[in-house]
């Protein structure tokens, strides 16, 4: 996500799946980003939890920190044998945005999140909480 430095951020959209969220800049840019899994599995990538949306929306994006993928513990929501999670930090100069992905697939093949510029999906909601 690091797409986003030097961006002020004035909405967060998010498909109803919660496979693809956008970024909305004050210049109107549609930052996107895509979840997607390798195929010979049934897996599943979404964002799973956001946390820090005050500190994200009105406010320009000085850096942004990926901690790597790392196993998580199964849920019931999961559909494989493996869950992992992998977070970003959002760092503006009101705080932070942590922005979670989930992936479960079966330990061999996984998942991936793609930047997508200019994107313009339709059936986006408006994020207007932490989840």
């Amino acid at each position: 996500m690091k797409e986003l430095v030097g961006e002020t951020i004035t909405q967060l959209l998010i498909s109803k799946d919660k496979m693809q969220p956008m970024f909305v800049t004050n210049t109107d840019k549609r930052l996107g980003y895509v979840t997607n899994g390798n195929t010979c599995n049934h897996q599943y990538v979404w964002f799973y939890h956001i946390a820090g949306l005050d500190a994200l929306l009105g406010s320009k994006v000085v850096r942004v920190e990926e901690k790597p993928w790392h196993d998580v513990e199964l849920e019931d929501c999961c559909y494989d044998e493996i869950e992992e999670a992998i977070v970003w930090t959002i760092y503006t100069p009101k705080g932070y945005f942590d922005v979670e992905v989930r992936n479960s697939h079966n330990g061999y093949y996984g998942g991936y999140v793609f930047f997508h510029e200019d994107a313009k999906w339709d059936d986006m909601v408006p994020v207007t909480k932490d989840f």
